[in-house]
């Protein structure tokens, strides 16, 4: 069996996905495996079929489907997620391997180096980026950089233990595929796992690689993932008082009041909230019957983090394996 799963999405760029995963069978650590998850729309000119692993999800599947079909489909206890327009180098995967030998580790988040004039690193969603001018500004929750620790990696590049990307039912197609990942780091950390850092494992990313500019609907679910995890209150003082801070973190400008009403309806989210809370009590049963060892930290406890606010169709080959 594999020690390593290495999932790469194709999304509306076939040039962009090759480069990745070139640069992924370049430098493959010893023993892994390496899938493909499209929705059709790509076609093995290269003859891979013996080195990679196509999963072929329903036509028109968005980004977080494609990534859980692939998820679904492999077989190491550590996945790899490693974005189309992510280019990695020799000895990546090495160092956040390691990690995962402590049963206690559910994900490690790996360095990534920008692509542009910058050359700015970013290492995933950090417990401050919900309230910083900057993403309040640019609507861009990878580019904040502060001293505050991370809770998870970015969807971008991550490294992910798989029992308990399954137990949780992979990342959650309810949401925007910009937010998806902050649900999954708070959703590990409810779980009893720990996030932990590893800046020798790095890649470089285009800018497509990584570009989460929030919408509307994508601020909305963030207030809405805040409430499930109980890092903030639905009364109508902390409402509105939630509105006013991110008007005045926004500079005021129109947009800012137009992300700060879909904050405050996200705040009101009951139904969403409930359902991501369902998630968890499902995937804490599913780990407590794969003998994981769960404390008795109870519930909606452990992902107290301070944050500034009180199967699919598989390629033949793999099919007969």
């Amino acid at each position: 069996m594999p020690r390593l799963s290495i999932i790469i999405p194709h999304r509306d760029n076939s040039l962009r996905m090759e480069e990745t995963l070139i640069s992924v069978l370049e430098n493959r650590p010893n023993n892994c495996e390496i899938l493909v998850a499209h929705d059709g729309s790509y076609r093995d000119q290269y003859d891979l079929a013996n080195e990679v692993v196509f999963v072929q999800a329903e036509p028109g599947s968005g980004l977080v489907r494609l990534i859980n079909e692939a998820t679904f489909a492999s077989c190491a206890p550590v996945v790899s997620l490693t974005m189309d327009g992510v280019c990695v180098s020799n000895r990546w995967a090495e160092s956040a391997l390691h990690h995962f030998e402590n049963e206690e580790v559910g994900a490690v988040v790996p360095e990534t180096q920008l692509q542009n004039a910058s050359n700015s690193k970013f290492h995933g969603i950090h417990a401050g980026c919900m309230t910083g001018k900057q993403y309040n500004r640019s609507g861009d929750l990878n580019r904040v950089s502060t001293k505050t620790r991370y809770i998870g990696p970015s969807l971008a590049y991550g490294f992910y233990r798989r029992k308990a990307l399954l137990a949780l039912g992979g990342w959650c197609e309810r949401l925007d595929y910009q937010v998806a990942d902050i649900d999954m780091a708070f959703a590990l950390a409810e779980l009893g796992f720990s996030s932990v850092v590893e800046p020798d494992s790095q890649a470089r990313a285009a800018d497509e690689a990584i570009n989460s500019k929030l919408t509307m609907q994508s601020h909305r679910q963030i207030a809405t993932i805040l409430l499930a995890y109980q890092q903030i209150d639905n009364g109508w003082r902390s409402t509105a008082y939630q509105g006013l801070h991110q008007v005045v973190r926004g500079g005021f400008l129109p947009k800012s009041w137009i992300d700060a009403l879909a904050w405050c309806r996200g705040m009101q989210d009951n139904v969403t909230a409930a359902n991501l809370i369902s998630r968890i009590e499902m995937a804490r049963r599913e780990l407590q019957m794969r003998n994981k060892p769960v404390d008795d930290i109870p519930l909606l406890g452990r992902s107290r983090i301070a944050v500034g606010l009180n199967a699919a169709n598989v390629a033949p080959a793999r099919r007969a394996a």
